[in-house]
């Protein structure tokens, strides 16, 4: 009898331990299951809206006449990205009309300069325009003291389209592109219309665009993707800052296929 026991004992023994073991892989993989969950629903939350959506962002048209923007300048210090010589194609359906660009992130702080009339966001447009209208009597606020707009705030706060969550806002600098890509491509000016985007206060993203139509364009490659407005004009003159075989474009937005390469400019 004791050895019956003993053996019966030692049987139990071994399927408790055995299911023990079972029960702990169980709940490690559980554990795991939802901590990828978790993940997953932080980045749901806090995931950028979708392209076509920008008409709740972008609450205010820019100014396409070069001139205005040299009036209005200000200068911030902060992280941004530069679209100077962007190329872009369009987002199908976007309200209103906007193009995914292959930028350049610059997250070292850097001097950049912003414009108020090229600013998307209404709100932050008025603030700008009566702060500065009650420093300097004009609306056009020439500081050159750096970070005193209401825009480089908002910029650096990361506080500028709330809900979209950019990491980066699209504004100016002259010299960093030719730094990074080692050269500054030609300018052309397009005297019968032609379509173009404005990167002025553009959201920007990090990474290199999506679009199967911009791969392999960019050198070095992108590593920031931003959302600007383009503007198709039947007449007209506007410059374009990257200057290619087509730089002006379609003069009818319902040329403008998936595939087209558009250009920035003002």
């Amino acid at each position: 009898q004791p050895y019956t026991w003993n053996r019966f004992g030692s049987f139990k023994e071994d399927v408790f331990l055995s299911f023990c073991s079972r029960m702990s892989r169980f709940i490690m993989v559980q554990r795991l299951v939802f901590i990828a969950l978790l993940i997953a629903l932080s980045r749901c939350i806090a995931a950028p809206v979708k392209p076509k959506d920008w008409k709740d962002y972008y609450t205010r048209p820019q100014s396409n006449n070069p001139k205005n923007y040299v009036k209005s300048a200000f200068t911030c210090r902060g992280e941004y990205a530069l679209c100077a010589y962007a190329t872009c194609v369009k987002v199908s359906g976007s309200d209103p009309p906007v193009a995914e660009c292959g930028c350049y992130s610059y997250p070292t702080k850097t001097v950049n300069i912003g414009a108020i009339v090229g600013t998307l966001d209404g709100n932050l447009k008025d603030e700008m325009k009566s702060e500065c209208k009650k420093k300097f009597d004009t609306p056009m606020c020439p500081s050159p003291e750096i970070n005193a707009s209401p825009f480089c705030k908002a910029m650096n706060k990361g506080t500028m389209y709330k809900g979209a969550n950019p990491d980066y806002i699209s504004t100016w600098n002259p010299v960093d592109w030719d730094e990074t890509t080692g050269t500054i491509p030609a300018p052309v000016t397009c005297d019968n219309g032609g379509t173009f985007t404005n990167c002025f206060s553009a959201a920007c993203y990090k990474g290199s665009p999506s679009s199967p139509y911009l791969k392999g364009i960019g050198s070095p490659r992108f590593n920031a993707t931003c959302y600007c407005p383009y503007y198709t004009l039947a007449t007209g003159s506007f410059n374009v800052w990257n200057a290619t075989s087509d730089p002006c474009g379609p003069t009818k937005a319902s040329n403008i296929e998936k595939d087209t390469l558009i250009y920035n400019g003002v």
